[in-house]
């Protein structure tokens, strides 16, 4: 039977009832009658439909696909419902009520579940449960006790299939926890038997426990409502559920989450927490790491015989070389005492690691003994014990270090007694290793009490006089560098003789760096001479190819060097540098800005490279960090014909002449031969922007210096020789093309270049007519005309040929040659008969939409084309401007490029017509206003940057009105949150700050709003992940609040003629103002800071302008804000008080 047969309401019911009614067809039928798409009347038809469906729904006998299992018949069920709430406002519940009363509801939800392989229908069967839950109605009979569990362990088992990245999950988990517990607790009302609820946990943990742990293991936060609902069940008896769940054979990971949730509960202590992690631990070996992880994370404490136990059985395992250190790092940071008490075994230990990884480890265990060792306050029985082993690893850089990181935490009589730990063993290089570490530890010290109390201890070390070790003689340096007055300055001289001596009795390869250390810091306490040493000096570092070695010489001594030794010593330590060839090592010696002012050093370093016949990329790249201000004169030129006179065409030559070029010679032979500066230039391609760039150097120099007679005579030459080559026929641009242009545009008026310029002229028009241009050829061409001035005659005779050219071109090809086209056209545009101005716009408008046009040439054009209008025709300049602010009105605008024209329409306009432009400056932020939500990031900052230029060098436009315009718009990007890019914030804050510079006396009854605008920048920086984190947000707000605490002249507007004291009056009144408007702005950064705290640097960056805000209130108004907060506030407040008090407060 088809639809348009059921013409009366006995067929459609009886259509619908039939058994043989297919399913699909019933949906249809049902959603037509439904839709009133049936020509039949049917009253409480969704009554029929809901009964229909129920009776189908509870038939057990009907196929499962037919209707449980199908996911349109769930959802015609609760189209239904919303079509019956929709019909019967008033009493559709109780219809629902009522013909739900026979719908075993329950148990169909259970069956639909447990065969279900759609997950369409998972979904839909979660908005039943919803909606039935919703409507009071979910309760279960009373053979029905065991469905909870049953549907909640076949939902989850779905949602873990369906869904294992659960990226819907979350609420789907939600409603099902619901449904358990509305389900769970219907049941418990309807019966109060202890048997039944023991019963229930039973099952919930053998039936449903395995797949709810699953789900919390595969989900990243766990799920806060089902982790509840488990916590009610296991926080009884959890060691035999342990045992439960071990019997059951879950994956270790389950486990793991277990004892997760049973540490969670505060009322388990370790008592009853270890029997469940032992049992874990004896299933599952594997576990025991993640377990204990877990346990430090929470700040759970074991037992020490537990922990002892556990460490006892993996140390076992030292001699396999088989052992766990990260279990072992695990268990020293859970407790001090089993790193205390297994020291000598877990050093001894860590000696034998030898995977990268496990030696990381060795480092952070080695950490955590020094913090236990220092934490008990017996660090120094833990140096005599390292002292006592001399372990390999102990006497590596990345030991020493960490000893040297926590002297700072150790009191003076524990350095004491380290350091005389030291002295009392014998001397060797393990010995003096661990010494200077703890000196080392003394440059972190800033407590005067015990660098006081080491002097007399390191004083007695710069006695001994056993200095055949090296790691004496840099202990005793280093004790030097940190105190300059232990010793008398016969006992320095004897010291620095005494070292002296040795050093020239032994071999150069058997002298240590540091004894030459030695005498030098002595030598920079006293005037000495030092000569006797010099020469073993330069013996050791000529000798020596230890790159840490010379780099340390280098970093440390090289003012020294540059003062007392000779030219002649000088040359050869440089020389011994530059023969390494080694650019990491040079560039380190150079990093240090000092050294270019050791003019010697200096000197050596370029004439020694400089020298060098044929220059490899060593030498170019080390002359290319040297500033051109350190060269000696005697050196640029020949260096300059040396490099040019070179057949390598690499661009770092290049580069290095440019360098070299900074400051002229005049003496080199392109400087001084305009033939040897065409035939240079000419040597590279035609193209060669860098080998340009040097013939724009050569030449800007003697055009600066034209007055100087040798310069006009080069000047002169070299327009002769380029007006004799282009005036030869070419097929095509060359290079000397690109030079009489380049010549031209830099000319000045001493130089007369009338002549060069026809003829350069006359040749582009040749070159046009003539050739095929290449694309680089016809740009060039462009720019040249564009760059020119030309006559309406010669203009009009090129348009043409540069649109026949253009067309020769791809359309990528193309995109550049228009956008040079429209900068040429623009800069001629006072020769075109076009007198649209809208023309030129709508064509920067279609440029623009190409996104292969280049934006800043575009923009060069665009600036061009509205100077020359805004001067030659006012009227046509509104006119076009007019236009563009009508086309913003339009839907579906293209916003962006409209903005720009905008932009470019501001910085155009004219004091001259001082009430035209701020009139058109209104109209234009207002059309902005309107449209910002559409603006993206990008066009909302070069808007920002604009007004900032309006504000500075345009401020003849800022008028009452167009400043609130200015606010509101600021504002309204302030509205964008958290989705303000860093670089869109410090724009506006510069707006804004500029703003109350310059124009803060226009504000005086604007307070409000300007605060308004503070307290929405302050929760954008508490809101935003990328705001909270940047440096620059945080420096961008501090100016700003110090900007608004400012009351000074500066940012206060007051008529020249008035007096000091009515200057002073505003200032006052300012104050006055502020008072009464900033303490909305302090709660909004108390409350921002309490509910989602800023990250401690952010927070350091706010103070200065927290404490600005507090030097303008008074009292009073410090009262008025800790009455009007809470508890938690005003805590946070007395904070932020006690560090104004301590070091922000001002104080005259």
């Amino acid at each position: 039977m088809t639809v348009t047969d059921l013409t009366t309401t006995t067929a459609l019911t009886k259509h619908l009832r039939a058994k043989t009614t297919p399913v699909s067809e019933i949906i249809s039928v049902s959603r037509a009658l439904l839709q009133d798409e049936l020509p039949v009347y049917l009253p409480n038809k969704e009554k029929f439909l809901l009964e229909l469906l129920i009776d189908r729904l509870n038939d057990a006998k009907l196929p499962y696909t037919d209707f449980k299992g199908n996911a349109d018949v769930w959802k015609l069920y609760l189209d239904v419902c919303e079509s019956l709430h929709k019909e019967r406002k008033n009493d559709h519940q109780g219809v629902i009520r009522s013909t739900f009363q026979s719908f075993r509801f329950v148990e169909c939800l259970f069956a639909s579940l447990k065969d279900c392989k759609d997950f369409e229908l998972l979904q839909v069967l979660s908005e039943a449960m919803k909606f039935i839950r919703g409507q009071g109605l979910l309760s279960l009979g009373t053979s029905q006790a065991d469905l909870p569990v049953l549907i909640l362990t076949e939902y989850l088992r779905l949602v873990n299939t369906f869904d294992p990245e659960k990226e819907i999950g979350h609420d789907l988990i939600l409603e099902i926890t619901k449904v358990y517990k509305t389900l769970t607790t219907s049941q418990s009302n309807a019966s109060n038997d202890s048997k039944s609820s023991k019963k229930l946990q039973d099952q919930f943990i053998s039936t449903a426990f395995p797949q709810i742990l699953f789900t919390l293991t595969t989900v990243s936060p766990n799920y806060k409502p089902l982790e509840s609902l488990v916590k009610s069940y296991i926080s009884t008896d959890p060691n035999a559920i342990t045992e439960t769940l071990i019997k059951l054979s879950l994956p270790s990971a389950s486990l793991v989450t277990f004892y997760k949730l049973i540490t969670s509960i505060k009322s388990n202590t370790s008592a009853i927490t270890e029997p469940s992690f032992l049992a874990i631990v004896k299933t599952y070996p594997d576990t025991i790491h993640e377990l204990l992880k877990h346990t430090l994370s929470i700040s759970r404490s074991l037992s020490l015989e537990f922990l002892t136990e556990i460490y006892r059985g993996e140390t076992e395992k030292i001699k396999s070389g088989k052992i766990n250190w990260a279990l072992i790092l695990t268990l020293v940071k859970l407790d001090v005492e089993i790193g205390v008490a297994n020291t000598e075994e877990i050093l001894k230990g860590l000696e034998q690691v030898k995977s990268d990884d496990d030696k990381v480890l060795r480092q952070e265990i080695a950490d955590e003994l020094i913090k236990a060792y220092i934490k008990i306050r017996s660090f120094p029985d833990l140096y005599s014990l390292i002292l006592k082993l001399s372990l390999r690893f102990s006497s590596e850089a990345s030991f020493l270090q960490l000893l040297t990181s926590h002297v700072k935490e150790l009191t003076p009589l524990e350095i004491k007694l380290c350091v005389e730990s030291n002295l009392e063993v014998s001397d060797s290089d393990v010995k003096f290793n661990y010494l200077n570490a703890l000196i080392q530890g003394f440059f972190e010290i800033t407590d005067e009490v015990t660098l006081s109390k080491a002097r007399e201890l390191f004083s007695g070390i710069l006695r001994l006089e056993e200095d055949k070790n090296e790691g004496l003689s840099y202990a005793k340096f280093q004790i030097l560098c940190l105190y300059e007055d232990l010793l008398e300055d016969k006992e320095l001289l004897v010291l620095a003789e005494r070292t002296t001596n040795l050093v020239i009795k032994k071999k150069s390869s058997n002298v240590s760096r540091y004894s030459f250390f030695l005498v030098f810091r002595i030598r920079e306490l006293l005037d000495f001479d030092i000569s006797k040493l010099v020469a073993s000096f330069i013996k050791f570092i000529t000798g020596t190819k230890d790159s840490s070695i010379i780099s340390s010489i280098w970093k440390r001594w090289f003012v020294l060097i540059d003062q007392i030794f000779t030219s002649e010593q000088i040359s050869q330590i440089v020389k011994s540098l530059l023969s390494l060839k080694d650019i990491q090592l040079v560039n380190t010696v150079l990093s240090n800005d000092l050294i270019f002012e050791c003019s010697k050093i200096i000197g050596f370093f370029t004439e020694e490279l400089s020298s060098v016949k044929s220059l490899s990329a060593f030498e170019i790249q080390v002359l290319r960090e040297i500033p051109i201000e350190c060269y000696p004169r005697r050196l640029k030129a020949p260096l300059i014909d040396k490099l040019t006179s070179s057949s390598s065409k690499d661009s770092e030559v290049i580069e290095l002449i440019k360098h070299v070029l900074e400051t002229p010679t005049f003496k080199s032979e392109i400087e001084s031969d305009p033939k040897k500066l065409i035939r240079f230039v000419e040597s590279y391609s035609s193209d060669s922007v860098q080998a340009l760039e040097i013939f724009d150097i050569v030449v800007a120099h003697h055009l600066v210096n034209v007055k100087e007679n040798s310069n006009l005579l080069f000047a002169e030459g070299l327009i002769g020789l380029l007006n004799k080559a282009i005036s030869k026929k070419s097929s095509d641009v060359k290079t000397v093309h690109r030079m009489a242009s380049a010549f031209v545009s830099k000319s000045t008026k001493q130089i007369n270049v009338e002549e060069l310029k026809k003829s350069l002229l006359s040749s582009i028009q040749e070159l046009i007519i003539n050739t095929k241009q290449t694309e680089s050829g016809l740009t060039w061409v462009l720019d040249t005309l564009s760059q020119s001035e030309l006559d309406s005659e010669y203009h009009q005779s090129l348009k043409p040929l540069l649109v026949d050219a253009s067309t020769q071109f791809t359309q990528d090809q193309s995109s550049l040659i228009n956008v040079k086209l429209f900068n040429y056209l623009t800069s001629n545009v006072q020769y075109e008969t076009r007198a649209d101005f809208s023309y030129y716009l709508a064509l920067y408008i279609t440029l623009r939409r190409d996104s292969a046009c280049p934006d800043e040439e575009l923009r060069t054009g665009l600036k061009s084309l509205l100077n020359h209008i805004q001067s030659s025709d006012e009227e046509h300049f509104y006119q076009g401007l007019q236009s563009v602010l009508f086309t913003m009105e339009s839907e579906n605008s293209d916003y962006a490029v409209l903005i720009e024209l905008v932009v470019s329409f501001i910085s155009s306009l004219s004091k001259n017509t001082k009430e035209v432009s701020i009139k058109y400056f209104v109209k234009m932020l207002n059309a902005v206003i309107s449209h910002t939500n559409v603006l993206s990031s990008e066009t909302l900052e070069l808007l920002m940057k604009t007004l900032q230029s309006v504000l500075t060098t345009q401020s003849f436009l800022i008028s009452q009105f167009s400043l609130e315009l200015i606010l509101v718009l600021v504002s309204n990007i302030s509205t964008i949150g958290s989705k303000i890019s860093e670089s869109l914030f410090e724009a506006s804050c510069m707006v804004v700050s500029l703003v109350l510079t310059l124009q803060r006396y226009r504000l005086s009854s604007r307070n409000h709003t300007v605060i308004a605008l503070f307290t929405r920048y302050i929760k954008i920086i508490s809101q935003s992940e990328q705001l909270r984190e940047s440096k620059l947000a945080g420096m961008c707000m501090q100016r700003l609040l110090t900007n608004l605490c400012d009351t000074s002249s500066s940012s206060t507007h007051v008529d020249s003629a008035n007096s000091q004291s009515e200057l002073h009056t505003t200032q006052t009144k300012l104050k006055g103002q502020l008072r009464s408007t900033l303490p909305p702005l302090l709660l909004t950064y108390i409350h921002c800071q309490l509910q989602s705290p800023l990250p401690p640097q952010m927070t350091l960056l706010l103070l200065p302008g927290v404490y600005a805000i507090l030097d303008i209130l008074s009292q009073d108004e410090l009262i008025l804000i800790n009455t009007s907060i809470d508890s938690g506030a005003r805590a946070y407040f007395r904070v932020v008080l006690d560090g104004y008090k301590e070091t922000g407060k001002w104080r005259g």
